[in-house]
């Protein structure tokens, strides 16, 4: 569900950055929301890169789902 209505958010939020509106209370109301929505999204992630590939090497987060 907040998945969903966070891509519309998106949309939103893009269409007031490029109209100028930035200084506008629905703005700051965007990301006040947004904010709230990322307080889980922390941690660290290890890259590999070599030769023109990145591979995973490891992700690590205290909200992490397995």
């Amino acid at each position: 569900e907040s998945a969903h209505f966070k891509a519309q958010m998106a949309q939103k939020y893009a269409d007031i950055v490029y109209n100028g509106q930035w200084f506008t209370p629905l703005r700051e109301a965007l990301d006040a929301f947004a904010n709230s929505l990322e307080k889980t999204v922390t941690g660290d992630v290890k890259l590999k890169l070599y030769k023109g590939n990145m591979i995973n090497a490891g992700v690590t987060s205290p909200f992490t789902l397995y």
